[in-house]
């Protein structure tokens, strides 16, 4: 349970934020994943004056139109995936499209891997360690 988790806890925020995806959204779909993210972030950390470092909203629209204008053939490189949100956003804007991300802190990618995963799109989002 996300409330389980205690503050100061190394990583909590983002350990926060995948425990209430497990709780809240519904397995194997992304649409569900996305919307418990942005719901963590807006009432759960926003309300205790924190934030997630996430392209929700708005930023969610920009992100989606600008991949709707990509080639229809080939992949996407992220750089920089945090929790998995936009590798997801990009996911369902492009079904089918091979997205590789790279996340440079290990426990950020264990938890986008799970978040990737449980929204039902690990074979078509690759989330890597790295630069």
């Amino acid at each position: 349970k996300a409330a389980a988790i205690p503050a100061g806890t190394p990583y909590s925020k983002e350990l926060r934020l995948l425990a209430h995806v497990l709780e809240t959204a519904t397995p194997g779909d992304a649409m569900s994943v996305c919307e418990a993210i942005e719901n963590f972030g807006k009432n759960v950390l926003n309300p205790a004056g924190q934030w997630l470092k996430v392209a929700g909203d708005a930023k969610a629209l920009v992100l989606t139109s600008a991949m709707r204008g990509k080639p229809r053939q080939g992949s996407i490189l992220e750089i920089g995936c945090y929790c998995g949100y936009s590798a997801l956003r990009m996911s369902l804007a492009l079904p089918g499209t091979r997205i590789v991300t790279l996340e440079v802190d290990p426990a950020h990618v264990v938890i986008a891997r799970n978040i990737v995963a449980f929204a039902g799109r690990a074979h078509y989002i690759d989330v890597w360690t790295g630069h």
